[in-house]
């Protein structure tokens, strides 16, 4: 009752009629960024027109001549023949009164408009309450005065005023209703399907059911995600590790090769020189003719001594030639032990030391009984 009362409040606004001097104005229309035309309502052969707005000039023609005035140049046009204006991308500014003046035979004729311009009506929705044995259909746009609601339905003769449609639980679950809502220069439909009230209820659980399965889905999705990657950053570990003892291997040969280089280099440095067999025997003849020429000097010497000296220069002599051959027989013998075992390296501090040492001490022992000698005799 409440819907039907606003729609005829709202229509009779729409339809109402101003009285002024006598003239009757009525209201027109006009959509947002939209056109409209204000009828001249004239008869007969037009020879000037003149459009205002709130009392000032919008267009002029005289004698076929078009004058546009103010914000509606580039906006309007008039039609010589009927007198109408019509105007284009209107806005609330063009809100206000417009009043034509058309002559005719010398006669002025004159028309009144009250313009609006208002928005389009708004998309529609519709929910549904269920009260007991019964259904409430809800219709909600926007909320001007100048916008009106109705229902058509399957069950219906006609058109059900409203913005609210009430309905028996036993109608059929496969009805569906229409909510109509327009104003003055727009209208807008929105379908409803009656099992909508039934499975409501149902609905939320549904959805609650469908959000829990989400959400699991993405927890087992997350967590697959997590496993796989720690299990490849294992996998990677290992076959680092297992591709690692190849270069270990070779740095530790390469180690041990190091240090054997390095005990070698050791065990050589401790080892003495290795001298050429040739160059031995060289050394060790040069030696003995070293010592032969020394003995040939003390040799000489004791010669220069009186006869009761010549049996101690005898044996002299005869000791130094026995030390000779034995010297000579003793480097006979290293050169046939170097030249046999090449792999015995002498020095030439062992192979000198032992002759000489063994010619010196004959010699000074041999020396000293000569001396011996020579003192006797002067005693």
């Amino acid at each position: 009752m409440k819907a039907a009362i606003h729609y005829i409040i709202t229509t009779l606004s729409v339809v109402v009629t101003k009285f002024t001097s006598g003239s009757v104005i009525n209201t027109t229309y006009g959509i947002q960024h939209g056109e409209i035309t204000l009828k001249a309502d004239v008869k007969g052969s037009i020879e000037e027109i003149l459009w205002k707005w709130n009392s000032n000039k919008v267009i002029e023609v005289v004698q076929d001549l078009k004058t546009e005035y103010g914000q509606f140049e580039g906006r309007i046009d008039v039609n010589v023949t009927t007198g109408d204006l019509t105007i284009s991308d209107l806005t609330d500014d063009d809100n206000g009164k417009y009043t034509s003046e058309v002559q005719i035979n010398g006669k002025l004729q004159y028309s009144t408009h009250e313009l609006e311009v208002i928005d389009s009506v708004t998309q529609p929705q519709v929910h549904c309450e269920v009260s007991g044995s019964t259904l409430e259909l809800l219709c909600s746009s926007d909320l001007s005065p100048l916008t009106s609601y109705s229902w058509q339905g399957p069950n219906d003769p006609g058109t059900v005023l409203g913005s609210e449609l009430q309905l028996q639980s036993t109608e059929s679950r496969d009805s569906v209703y229409t909510c109509v809502v327009k104003n003055p220069v727009s209208e807008l439909r929105e379908d409803f399907a009656v099992h909508h009230c039934f499975a409501g209820g149902g609905s939320i659980v549904i959805n609650l059911v469908i959000a829990l399965g989400v959400l699991c889905l993405t927890l087992v999705i997350v967590t697959g995600i997590w496993v796989y990657r720690k299990r490849c950053s294992k996998g990677h570990a290992l076959v680092g590790n297992d591709e690692d003892p190849e270069p270990n291997q070779e740095k530790s040969s390469l180690m041990k090769g190091n240090m054997n280089e390095q005990e070698d280099n050791s065990k050589e440095s401790m080892l003495p020189p290795v001298v050429p067999p040739g160059q031995v025997k060289d050394e060790q003849m040069a030696q003995s003719s070293e010592d032969s020429k020394e003995k040939a000097e003390e040799t000489r010497g004791t010669d220069n001594i009186e006869e009761p000296f010549s049996a101690g220069q005898e044996s002299t002599k005869k000791s130094g030639e026995e030390e000779e051959d034995m010297a000579n027989e003793t480097s006979k013998g290293l050169s046939e032990n170097s030249i046999d075992m090449p792999s015995k390296n002498f020095s030439d501090a062992e192979v000198s030391s032992r002759p000489q040492g063994a010619e010196q001490g004959t010699t000074e022992e041999e020396i000293s009984q000569g001396e011996g000698k020579e003192e006797q005799p002067d005693s």
